[in-house]
């Protein structure tokens, strides 16, 4: 639980799922400003973020949503005693095994398999969200073939050029925000991926080019 008089409370809920994502981690980020402290929250499956937040009502001024995501307002002096008691409330309902990050598959593919017709099949699936969560798919043993290329203005993107195995197939795979692991991402090595297939389209050609979820060196 943080808060700051700098941050915009359109943003935190983003900034939580971010840190959510990175820490496994039920977490709530607000603004405090002027005496109030407004913000969201956001929580790891199996810890309903409500919930902890009734339980500690008492320092709330309001309060809703539901297990994953909600918002909330308190006066700043009830900040130090509402972060005390949501964090112990928190640890009351996880598990250490909640704790470890994990990526849950739909189905183990192969890239000669992911075509633009397949892609296309699976994004009929859309809308994705919370009750019907994105299609994600295991390429397993697949080549790195060549260093990975910076993306975006300041490089926080990433592009791997990776080979299926017993084929010549090369696919692009787009990693967001990946830039920080770029060194454990070595040409000539093979890799587990964790992919969303997704299509890319140039000049009215469309390719299969999938965004990177998680990977693993095999």
């Amino acid at each position: 639980v943080l808060a700051h008089p700098e941050w915009h409370t359109g943003v935190v809920g983003i900034a939580c799922s971010r840190l959510v994502e990175e820490l496994s981690r039920p977490t709530i980020l607000m603004c405090d400003k002027d005496g109030h402290c407004h913000g969201s929250g956001r929580s790891i499956s199996g810890v309903s973020l409500h919930a902890a937040m009734a339980a500690c009502s008492g320092h709330l001024t309001k309060f809703g949503g539901h297990d994953m995501a909600a918002g909330l307002a308190l006066d700043s002096s009830k900040l130090g005693a509402f972060t005390a008691d949501f964090v112990a409330e928190c640890n009351r309902r996880v598990t250490i095994d909640q704790l470890t990050p994990s990526t849950s598959v739909d189905a183990v593919t192969a890239l000669t398999e992911l075509s633009p017709r397949q892609v296309m099949d699976l994004d009929a699936l859309k809308p994705f969200g919370a009750g019907n969560p994105a299609v994600r798919l295991l390429v397993k043993n697949v080549l790195l073939f060549g260093a990975p290329q910076p993306l975006g203005k300041t490089g926080e993107h990433i592009a791997l050029m990776v080979k299926d195995t017993g084929s010549n197939i090369v696919r692009r795979v787009i990693a967001w925000g990946w830039a920080a692991r770029i060194e454990h991402l070595r040409a000539g090595r093979r890799y587990d991926l964790v992919i969303e297939p997704r299509l890319s389209t140039f000049n009215g050609m469309s390719s299969v080019e999938p965004e990177l979820v998680d990977a693993r060196e095999c």
